[in-house]
């Protein structure tokens, strides 16, 4: 079987499953993030929508780092109908921290 045949058999076979179509042609969204100098946690919202319920939504939360572990756990994760409004949430978490953290 030639390199182009062995090639178009799986495509056929992805396409064929959406299961399979999902697995393969599916990629996270870009983010964006505000973070403090000093602090590693990241508060972040998404560029692109993501499908949640059946439904394209946009997501705002905070990545958490565990120092232990040298990770980030994502946490307080919310979707929102418009791009603006899950910036205008992670800006909030933002200058909540940052408020906590001056005073």
């Amino acid at each position: 079987m030639t390199l182009e045949k062995t090639r178009q058999a799986l495509e056929n076979i992805i396409n064929s499953d959406p299961v399979l179509i999902q697995l393969f042609t599916s990629r996270s969204p870009a983010y964006r993030y505000y973070h403090h100098k000093g602090y590693k946690h990241q508060y972040f919202w998404t560029t692109e929508p993501v499908q949640h319920n059946g439904k394209k939504r946009f997501v705002s939360g905070i990545y958490h780092f565990i120092k232990s572990k040298n990770l980030y756990k994502l946490s307080k994760e919310k979707y929102h109908a418009k791009k603006k409004d899950a910036k205008i949430r992670a800006l909030q978490l933002w200058e909540s921290v940052l408020v906590l953290a001056l005073s």
